[in-house]
């Protein structure tokens, strides 16, 4: 059997001058209908395929967010204790030279009372003062910190809805083009 007979006998040969006849045999059309039905499928797969990867994009940014924020607050809570055990040193050298300034002038003969004294009382204030610059520091930067990981969380959420809506769109659009 030649190749003009096969195709004849699918219905695929020419049917003289009116052009070739594609689909004429049942067979043809059924094999038609079944591989359109399987790309129509394969849209509509492709288009909740789309969907799930944009849904996935979003759960992982918004965990990526949730991430940066209790690292934010981690680092925050770190510079906070760095900030108090500086203060406490600083507490510790001030007292310390308090107590070096009074035997100095007890060990020379000097009564503490009048100049000595408010050198004394100065020396506590400024080492007051060096403690809580110290403490409002450490403050700022934790704050500063925390910010930083609001707003990179917000980033990560906000290129998550993104990536959620533009799959979706996608998706949907792919769908569409199979049902048309």
């Amino acid at each position: 059997m030649g190749i003009e007979t096969a195709f004849t006998a699918l219905g695929l040969a020419s049917t003289g001058a009116s052009g070739v006849t594609l689909f004429s045999s049942p067979l043809a059309a059924a094999a038609y209908t079944g591989l359109s039905s399987i790309g129509t499928g394969l849209s509509l797969f492709s288009g909740l395929s789309s969907i799930m990867g944009g849904m996935q994009s979003r759960n992982e940014a918004n965990n990526q967010a949730s991430l940066a924020i209790s690292e934010a607050n981690m680092r925050a809570a770190e510079q906070g204790r760095l900030a108090a055990k500086e203060a406490m040193v600083e507490q510790q050298q001030s007292d310390e030279a308090r107590r070096r300034q009074k035997v100095a002038y007890l060990a020379s003969g000097v009564s503490l009372a009048g100049s000595p004294l408010l050198v004394m009382e100065e020396t506590r204030k400024k080492g007051l003062e060096n403690v809580d610059e110290i403490l409002k520091a450490g403050s700022a930067a934790e704050s500063a910190i925390k910010a930083e990981g609001r707003i990179q969380a917000q980033n990560l959420k906000s290129s998550g809805r993104q990536a959620f809506a533009s799959g979706i769109t996608s998706g949907l659009t792919t769908m569409a083009g199979a049902l048309k």
